[in-house]
């Protein structure tokens, strides 16, 4: 299925942690209806990818196609689904037997109407995790969650809304490697990437 054919030519979707949750999420969650208009309705779709039966793989085939995007993200606005309808643990399964393992957890801010910075929300970073599978550990999921009010503590990760925008990408050289990198290694591999380019 093409998505894209009602976009632009030319036109890249690459909206920062900041626009994801403060304008998309933010308008998902509060009007529906403004992102059923075009070309948005083409670019973040609705999937649940959290208790999804399909590998991610299948997933980026079934909206994207597959082979046309390589460099590129897909855009989701994604159920969560709690284990325990009165706990607070989300199912991360999907797949046939996979599941989404959080990498990391950072807050997002905004300058406020005062011109002080305050947190919005928290981008989470999963990996996907599946020793049964060729999708195992090269895929990789960005997860945006929108705060309904102002944290002191923006390091509390629960979340205040069922809805969330992920953001669903193929891991750099995950032809090659089979496994998940630590940020240890991600910040190994951002410093000789830098060196590369100097």
């Amino acid at each position: 299925m093409d998505n894209h054919s009602l976009v632009l030519c030319g036109f890249h979707f690459k909206p920062t942690d900041q626009e994801l949750i403060h304008h998309f999420l933010r308008d998902f969650l509060t009007n529906r209806q403004l992102l059923l208009l075009q070309p948005y309705n083409t670019i973040i779709q609705e999937c649940n990818l959290f208790g999804n039966r399909s590998e991610p793989s299948e997933i980026w085939e079934a909206y994207e196609g597959g082979a046309q995007l390589t460099d590129q993200s897909l855009y989701f606005f994604s159920e969560l689904k709690k284990l325990n309808p009165m706990g607070s643990h989300i199912d991360r399964k999907i797949g046939s037997g996979g599941t989404w393992n959080i990498g990391k957890a950072v807050a997002t801010w905004v300058n406020g109407t005062d011109g002080s910075p305050s947190p919005i929300g928290l981008k989470r970073t999963f990996c996907y995790k599946n020793e049964g599978s060729e999708d195992n550990g090269r895929w990789l999921l960005d997860e945006y969650s929108l705060f309904a009010s102002h944290r002191k503590n923006y390091r509390d990760s629960r979340y205040d809304f069922d809805y969330v925008l992920c953001r669903l990408r193929k891991k750099d050289g995950s032809l090659n490697k089979r496994k998940c990198s630590t940020s240890e290694d991600q910040a190994t591999s951002s410093k000789k990437k830098k060196c590369d380019d100097e």
